[in-house]
């Protein structure tokens, strides 16, 4: 469908957002000696190996990422994870996207056509609700307060409106604030999009998705880090050679994806007139075989009123021929991880249940459970460095 093919192009933004050409938040924290300097972060479609976009982050921050091609072959959304020596740990989810149907037919028939995740709408609120909470409360944190971010959800009705989706689109952007028992505070940020359907030639349709970001920081440091972690969600170039990538892939699958969908639609529509004409026939049937019920047991009354009859007139005689014949949890956002250390003292936070990992000197890194492996001698790798790092406990 159009809508959800370009919802899936601009989700992006979820993991970075606005080019502000004035004096940023991060600008000020620099300024006023919070942070020490700002590094440049690049988000790399592996690909095509263009940036997507470069965001800024303070010097301070160990940052790396790593593109999520799940909802579109092309397109990457991204994950990135976080860490400072003070503390601070940092990262999001995966964007998770849901079709949602007010008929209840119709969506059968998507599904049996293929289309994945149709799910009832859900509210922002109640995702916290439902999901957040109960995630976080497995790990000792209690919810203190959620409030809207505006800023993020002004930039990104902006967005929106430059692709002309403003008219019947809804965003919400939801910060929560938990604490626990061991000094520790964290942040989460909850952003859904909600796109309408305008296709008046079928069922009405809604586009949702949402992702959440993650901060945990010791409460000595938080809200200088809140307040850091947040401006980085509304500062970033962009990447000129990927939009003009971008725009032609879209405008090249969308011209295949209006054909595919007026073949579906098609389909579709003569599936639901066959399945009502369907339903009609059973009934009329049905009422048929009610009617015809009705006629035999008339024809029954009858022959059971006439044969008491003759023998009340007390008639001996009696004729031969005279009886007849009807579909709900920890969100993998706060993951299993792993503590490294590499030949310098640093420590790195790593997907955990591997035994061995290399490391190069941006963060990246590789895992494997292969002892003879040796990532140095592998051209597909670029002729990088790799240190392999040792497992600690914290």
């Amino acid at each position: 469908m159009k809508t959800i093919t370009l919802l899936i192009a601009t989700s992006f933004i979820l993991s970075a957002c606005v080019n502000e050409k004035k004096t940023n938040t991060l600008e000020l924290l620099v300024n006023s000696n919070q942070i020490n300097t700002l590094q440049m972060h690049a988000f790399v479609d592996v690909k095509t190996g263009l940036t997507v976009v470069e965001k800024k982050f303070p010097s301070e921050w160990n940052v790396i990422s790593k593109p999520n091609y799940d909802l579109d072959t092309y397109l990457p959304t991204f994950q990135y994870k976080i860490q400072s020596d003070n503390g601070l740990i940092g990262f999001n989810t995966n964007l998770r996207q849901f079709t949602s149907y007010d008929d209840a037919n119709y969506a059968q028939m998507m599904k049996s056509y293929g289309l994945k995740n149709i799910k009832p709408f859900v509210d922002a609120t109640t995702i916290i609700n439902q999901e957040l909470v109960p995630a976080m409360q497995k790990i000792g944190f209690t919810k203190q307060k959620t409030y809207s971010e505006e800023k993020i959800r002004d930039f990104f009705y902006k967005k929106l409106s430059e692709r002309g989706f403003e008219n019947n689109s809804t965003i919400a952007v939801l910060v929560s604030e938990w604490t626990n028992n061991t000094g520790k505070k964290a942040m989460t940020i909850l952003v859904q999009f909600v796109l309408n359907s305008t296709d008046t030639n079928n069922p009405s349709y809604v586009v949702w998705n949402y992702g959440t970001d993650f901060l945990f920081a010791p409460e000595k440091v938080f809200e200088q880090e809140k307040t850091a972690f947040i401006a980085t969600a509304i500062n970033y170039k962009e990447n000129p050679k990927w939009e003009e990538y971008r725009t032609f892939t879209m405008r090249e699958r969308q011209i295949e994806a209006d054909r595919k969908l007026k073949m579906q639609n098609d389909r579709a529509n003569q599936q639901y007139a066959y399945f009502q004409q369907r339903m009609q026939d059973q009934k009329a049937q049905f009422e048929s075989h009610q009617n015809m019920m009705k006629e035999r047991y008339a024809a029954n009354d009858a022959n059971h009123e006439r044969f008491i009859n003759n023998i009340r007139g007390g008639s001996s005689y009696v004729e031969s021929n005279s009886a007849d014949d009807n579909q709900r949890q920890f969100i993998n956002m706060i993951r299993e991880e792993q503590v490294v250390l590499n030949d310098e003292g640093k420590k790195y936070l790593v997907e955990a249940h591997s035994d061995r990992y290399w490391m190069n000197s941006n963060g990246e890194y590789i895992k494997t459970d292969d002892s003879f492996f040796n990532p140095n001698g592998d051209l597909n790798l670029n002729n990088q460095t790799w240190e392999l790092v040792k497992k600690v406990d914290k």
